[in-house]
């Protein structure tokens, strides 16, 4: 067998593989027998028929194609191993030469990892750590005193008053949205909740209903706005009938000592606010760890010298679009009408995102050289640990081994130890 290998840009190989005639003559051999195996003649056991008599009863073209397909599978595995090459999906495969009595020959074509020439990853981490270390992480009193009032609030009651609603009340209301004197698709609800000021309505809806009273009824008209999803209500004129069926009043409790011991861990409203204090100081501290990380690597990425495959950018697209449509489900909304309303299409959408893809890419590989220079590697136990964090999620055991892909979760496990560890070591390299 005869290999000629060709370095093509952003990081392909082609190989032009020639498999002597007498060497594809042994794969010819092999389909006869594979193929006597599959068809009945006359006075013979399957898979004993002579291949004088196997011939004439099946197409030599496709005996030629499956003797192609033997020696196809059998050399590129072995050209594979022979030069360390680590493909990247499947190959483009062309035929050149296929005839008895002939050299069989074949050209394939694949994406491969790229060699990559790390930039000095130490002393660009060690310079931006000593940049970032400079920087006092503190939580201002104004943070403090918002945390402590989303804490109130967060335990605030509505209770049940007889008087004219107004703002910060919290209502439980019935309406009917018409067109026409027609009632509009989705235009009613029952008993729903909202609190007057948090503009939740479409504008003007909420200052409606301020002043009206338990049992109280009220019409009025209203547009929806230029910019409202569905279009065909847009900037449109409609009518609306409103119960109000409860006004609910918010009490706030006081921020003092007894508040503080409520919450069951503090003694005084001191403890409480140094609990906070340190509370968000550590979570500006997580942020800002994640920061330096990202700037580390992305940084020794931009220096490293290596191609930049297609088909890992394409395929973290791919990733990044699904990611995207969970987020807009999530939201409540269809996907199709989401693009319809910002006037793009899922390509135009990739076209956007394809920086940030290659990025994304550029990094990936970037651990994973680090990682081999390094001999970064989790142990066994590590990786059984961190996949049993996921399956405990499933609750059963049947549940999860239907659910998931064992092999893949290890998979995945395992590059995303690989990755922390390659951080953890960034994190602490001095020079």
């Amino acid at each position: 067998m005869v290999t000629k290998l060709e370095k093509l840009p952003k990081s392909k190989v082609k190989i032009e593989v020639t498999i002597p005639a007498v060497d594809f003559e042994e794969y010819i051999s092999e389909a006869y027998k594979a193929i006597s195996r599959e068809i009945k003649t006359d006075g013979f056991r399957p898979g004993k028929a002579p291949r004088q008599v196997v011939e004439q009863k099946v197409n030599q073209g496709h005996i030629l194609q499956d003797a192609a397909d033997l020696a196809l599978r059998d050399s590129y595995l072995k050209i594979l191993g022979e030069h360390k090459l680590e493909p990247l999906g499947n190959p483009e495969i062309k035929i050149l030469k296929l005839a008895q009595g002939n050299d069989f020959v074949y050209e394939a074509e694949i994406f491969v990892l790229p060699e990559v020439i790390l930039a000095n990853y130490k002393s660009i981490s060690s310079k931006i750590l000593r940049q970032k270390s400079k920087d006092k992480i503190e939580v201002s009193d104004k943070e403090l005193k918002d945390a402590l009032n989303w804490l109130v609030d967060s335990r605030a009651k509505f209770i049940s008053v007889k008087r004219a609603a107004k703002q910060g009340d919290k209502l439980e209301i019935d309406f009917d949205v018409f067109r026409d004197g027609t009632p509009i698709e989705n235009g009613q609800s029952q008993n729903h909740p909202l609190i007057l000021g948090q503009g939740k309505f479409m504008p003007g809806f909420e200052e409606q209903l301020e002043g009206m009273e338990e049992g109280e009824e009220k019409k009025f008209s209203l547009n929806f706005p230029e910019d409202y999803h569905e279009k065909s209500l847009a900037g449109q004129p409609a009518e609306f009938k409103v119960k109000v069926r409860s006004v609910l009043e918010k009490q706030v409790p006081e921020l003092d000592d007894d508040f503080a011991a409520s919450l069951g861990e503090f003694k005084t409203l001191g403890d409480l606010e140094k609990s906070i204090r340190n509370g968000l100081k550590q979570e500006r501290e997580a942020r800002e760890k994640e920061k330096t990380r990202i700037a580390i690597i992305s940084k020794i990425a931009e220096e490293s010298q290596f191609e930049t495959p297609e088909i890992l950018v394409e395929g973290e697209l791919d990733k990044m679009l699904r990611e995207f449509k969970m987020e807009i489900a999530q939201m409540g909304l269809e996907f199709e009408k989401y693009l319809t309303g910002i006037k793009k299409s899922e390509d135009d959408l990739k076209k956007e995102w394809t920086k940030k893809s290659q990025e994304r890419v550029r990094i990936g590989l970037v651990l994973q050289a680090i990682a081999g220079k390094e001999k970064i590697e989790p142990t066994e136990q590590e990786i059984e640990a961190e996949a049993g964090k996921v399956l405990q999620a499933y609750g059963r055991a049947e549940q999860a081994q239907k659910n998931i892909d064992s092999a893949r979760l290890r998979e995945y496990t395992k590059n995303t130890l690989v990755n922390e560890k390659v951080f953890q070591f960034l994190d602490n390299i001095e020079e």
